[in-house]
């Protein structure tokens, strides 16, 4: 028999040499083919409801909000409530104590426990309204609806975040 080519195709000679380049050659043409043809991936693949878009922030949502109408994000930033259902995301605070949102996303749906527990608040400050706040990774549904009153996020998981 002949020897092992550069293909790792073992050598045949003669008309057996030319079949093994032609089986060679067509399926190096169809790897080509098919990897020419596939369509290229977008450097922002569009999410599909169980792939979210993100990580984002507040002000990404709110400058192209139309584009994440109705799809599932994940955005890392801050959160601030005063309590209750008053609830927001927010890509900064001023300072003061306690800080104050600064441009906001109302955010629906109830902060865990365990979530609240590691943030900061001004609970048992005396003569201090209260206020909790920190840095937070949240998930849920953006809504942007034409004639809705304000962007909003339906919350799905929320976690601390801490940059870094």
């Amino acid at each position: 028999m002949g020897s092992v080519g550069v293909l790792g195709v073992m050598s045949l000679g003669g008309a057996g040499r030319g079949r093994a380049f032609a089986a060679v050659a067509l399926v190096a043409g169809a790897v080509l083919l098919t990897a020419c043809s596939s369509s290229r991936p977008s450097l922002s693949p569009t999410p599909t409801p169980d792939v979210p878009a993100g990580p984002l922030t507040v002000g990404q949502l709110l400058s192209t909000p139309a584009a994440f109408d109705g799809r599932l994000v994940i955005v890392r930033t801050g959160y601030w409530s005063r309590g209750g259902a008053e609830q927001y995301l927010t890509d900064g605070f001023l300072e003061s104590y306690p800080p104050q949102p600064m441009q906001t996303l109302p955010l629906v749906g109830d902060l865990p426990d365990d979530v609240a527990a590691r943030l900061d608040s001004t609970a048992g400050e005396p003569g201090l309204a209260f206020a909790v706040w920190g840095q937070v990774e949240a998930m849920g549904i953006f809504h942007a609806a034409a004639g809705a009153a304000e962007p909003w996020l339906e919350l799905r998981e929320i976690r601390v975040f801490v940059p870094g």
